[in-house]
């Protein structure tokens, strides 16, 4: 196969009009990968060789906190 799937869709898009909207929506890049970026440089900050002993269920606990609370105007 040599055509691109997006031509394809585009070109079926009337014949399978609900198969395509699903295509666009399941099948599409993501836009940015700039927040999963930023949750694995928190984890990183907070999961660092001084906290050794720091639990997973803990650390889970304080990234949802870091990225959560400035949602809210939580000045800390």
């Amino acid at each position: 196969r040599t055509e691109s799937p997006y031509v394809w869709w585009n070109t079926n898009k009337f014949h399978l009009p609900n198969l395509a909207t699903l295509a666009r929506k399941y099948l599409s890049a993501s836009a940015s990968s700039v927040l999963s970026e930023q949750l694995f440089s928190g984890a990183g900050q907070i999961f660092s060789d001084r906290r050794g002993s720091l639990k997973a269920k803990t650390g889970e606990m304080l990234l949802l906190l870091k990225y959560n609370l400035p949602q809210f105007s939580f000045n800390y």
